[in-house]
């Protein structure tokens, strides 16, 4: 027999610090945001068990303590029956490789899933036994905002998708115009050329009566076959659906640039952009605006296609008025004469031009409640101007 009396006070003493350790312990993982556990692997391998679970983790999982400790495959009952297997054979490979962990799953607690990851890594003991210590973090709302995200971008692209759909739309209106518009050449070329013989007959004096009215009835039908075509071609493009909500004027007009990109860079064309921080919102239909705004880049690039290298020049600027906005778009081609300006919408410099571009543009700011003029651009070439009020207003 020993007297441990002397040792008595010391064993109480360490076993108040031990106890007050382990208060201390315990209170630090009620209180962080986190579920902690530590999972023990026997020396001789196999399945680990737990050898602490805080509160938290226990309420992540939905998780008895007493059950848990006893069978440690019963954190696994909360998995999500899509991650159960993963997550089973990632704990697997984890025990048997001696691994750090990490992952994320599902889990299904009262009928209500959630996302968590779990986190630990492996700290080998002088007894041949292997503990992991880690946290477990409920990551639901991350996740839900993520999805919410997604579903956000989603939603963007979908609507960059309706938004590219309706200008290839509205451009392949401008494209049908233009082919009615060739189609107008051969009648009035016939007229031309029947009416420039006529002419010539009658000064020749070998006209005949019968023959005068035989030309006239040929040019009358073809003349009114130009007025039909020009009929259906004003409809086509007046009847463009106008789908109309507020956008961002120069974010249209950026469109409308980065759209003819291509086309500016074959043609070695220097391009000014002005104004484009601007964040004026107007009422109307941005496409309709961008295909008119592309129409115009595409004439003015058109325009100085044949001056030299280095002269070809193109400005696209944005300003606010005080009725709404004003699109600029110049160039530093040949310009138009007074009379050239005072035919259109259907004049054009160009040798196979149409035109049909102004008229567009005319169109659109006519359907916006503006208007359009040309004049001289600050380049040398032409300017095209085109107001558009903040809204339409309602005769």
């Amino acid at each position: 027999m020993t007297d441990t009396t002397e040792n008595r006070p010391a064993d109480d003493q360490f076993g108040d610090s031990r106890a007050q350790l382990e208060r201390t312990a315990y209170e630090l993982t009620v209180n962080i945001p986190v579920g902690t556990y530590t999972m023990v692997q026997p020396a001789d391998g196999g399945m680990g068990f737990f050898s602490f679970m805080s509160q938290r983790f226990l309420d992540i999982c939905g998780l008895d303590r007493e059950e848990a400790m006893g069978d440690p495959f019963k954190a696994f009952a909360c998995v999500h029956p899509d991650d159960y297997d993963e997550w089973v054979r990632k704990n697997a490979e984890v025990f048997e490789k001696k691994l750090p962990f990490f992952g994320e799953c599902r889990v299904v607690v009262d009928g209500v899933v959630r996302w968590i990851t779990a986190e630990s890594r492996p700290r080998p003991l002088p007894d041949g036994s292997t503990v992991w210590e880690g946290v477990l973090i409920d990551i639901t709302r991350q996740k839900q905002a993520e999805q919410e995200l997604d579903r956000a971008r989603e939603a963007e692209r979908r609507s960059d998708e309706a938004h590219r759909r309706e200008l290839e739309h509205k451009l392949k209106t401008s494209l049908t115009a233009a082919a009615a518009v060739h189609e107008i050449k051969q009648p009035l070329s016939r007229i031309l050329i029947e009416t420039q013989l006529a002419v010539q007959r009658l000064h020749d004096r070998s006209l005949h009566p019968d023959e005068i009215r035989g030309y006239l009835e040929e040019m009358l039908a073809e003349s009114q076959r130009v007025v039909e075509m020009i009929g259906r071609m004003k409809v086509l493009l007046r009847n463009v659906k106008l789908e109309r909500q507020p956008f961002c004027v120069a974010d249209v007009v950026a469109g409308a640039v980065l759209y003819s990109k291509r086309l500016i860079t074959d043609h070695g064309v220097k391009l000014h952009q002005l104004g484009f921080e601007d964040d004026t919102r107007i009422d109307g239909d941005g496409p309709q605006v961008q295909t008119a705004v592309i129409n115009l880049i595409r004439n003015a690039v058109e325009a100085v296609a044949d001056r030299p290298a280095g002269s070809r020049e193109v400005a696209v600027e944005l300003r606010v008025i005080p009725t709404g906005v004003a699109i600029f778009v110049g160039d530093s081609g040949p310009g138009m004469s007074a009379a050239q300006i005072s035919n259109l919408p259907f004049e054009t410099t160009k040798p196979d031009g149409t035109g049909l571009g102004l008229y567009l543009v005319r169109t659109c700011a006519e359907n916006h409640g503006g208007t359009m003029n040309v004049g001289r651009s600050p380049l040398g070439g032409a300017e095209v101007r085109l107001e558009l009020p903040l809204e339409r207003s309602v005769a």
